[in-house]
C-alpha cells in the first residue's frame, strides 16, 4: 500500500495553536495516522503527548499560500491529506485514501457558491479575470480540505497553480481554478462533511489561524 499521512501548515503564534487542538482531534478518531507540520520551527511538547513532527520551511507570504502550494514537493507521503489548521476532525477521515488507491488524484470538496456567486472572497480584479478566462461555468472548489496522490498530473497542476497564484498572490481557490482549466486531474468531489463549518467528519472554521487573532471566524 501507498504511504497515507496528513500535513498542515503553520506560521504566526495564533496557527500554531490552532494547529496543535486540530491535529489532538485528528489522531482521537484516526490513531496511527502519521502528522506533519510544515513551519518554520519546531513544536514544544505538551504534557506527555507526542511532539509534532514538522517540516522546515521559511515563512514566505503572510497566508503562508505559496507553501500551500508548494505541498506536493514537500510532502513524504505518497498519498497526502491536507487540512487548514482552523479545522476539527469529528470522526474518521480515511476513505477517501481508497478514492486515491483506486486511481483518482484529487478529491475535495466544492465550494458552497457557485456560477456567477463564485470566488466572492477574491479581488475583484482577479475574479474577473478568472470568469473571463474559464467562465463561470467552471466548478470553484474548497481547498481547505484536500485528498491527494504524488503522480505526474499533479505535479504538473501544482506548478500551474503556483503560476496562477503568482500573478495576484491573493487567494488561492480562483487560482485552483484556472490551473484546472489548463491542467486536468482525476478530481471526485466529496460531501460537504468533510469540509464544513457543520461538517459531521471535519468542521472548518475560517479565521481561527489568522495571525491577528481568532475573532470574526467565518464559514467556508
Amino acid at each position: 500500500m501507498n504511504s497515507r499521512g496528513v500535513i498542515y501548515i503553520a506560521y504566526g503564534e495564533q496557527a500554531r495553536i490552532q494547529v496543535r487542538l486540530a491535529a489532538k482531534t485528528l489522531t482521537d478518531h484516526n490513531p496511527g495516522l502519521p502528522v506533519r507540520v510544515i513551519s518554520d520551527a519546531p513544536f514544544p511538547r505538551i504534557g506527555r503527548n507526542s511532539q509534532l513532527q514538522y517540516i522546515h520551511h521559511e515563512d514566505t507570504d503572510i497566508g503562508a499560500r505559496y507553501v500551500k502550494l508548494n505541498i506536493d514537493k514537500l510532502t513524504p507521503f505518497d498519498h497526502t491529506l491536507y487540512i487548514d489548521a482552523d479545522t476539527r476532525v469529528r470522526g474518521d477521515i480515511t476513505a477517501p485514501f481508497e478514492l486515491l488507491e483506486a486511481g483518482w488524484e484529487l478529491a475535495m470538496c466544492e465550494c458552497t457558491r457557485q456560477g456567477s456567486e463564485a470566488h466572492g472572497h477574491v479581488n475583484e480584479v482577479e475574479r474577473n479575470a478568472t470568469f473571463a478566462e474559464v467562465g463561470m461555468h467552471a466548478q470553484a472548489m474548497q481547498a481547505g480540505v484536500m485528498y491527494f496522490r504524488k503522480s505526474t498530473a499533479m505535479h504538473k497542476l501544482f506548478s500551474a497553480w503556483r503560476a496562477e497564484w503568482k500573478r495576484w498572490e491573493d487567494q488561492d481557490q480562483a487560482a485552483l481554478v484556472r490551473a484546472l482549466a489548463r491542467v486536468p486531474v482525476k478530481l471526485r468531489t466529496l460531501h460537504r462533511d468533510y469540509n464544513n463549518p457543520n461538517g459531521r467528519l471535519i468542521a472548518h472554521y475560517c479565521g481561527f489561524a489568522r495571525r491577528d487573532g481568532l475573532p470574526n471566524a467565518r464559514p467556508v
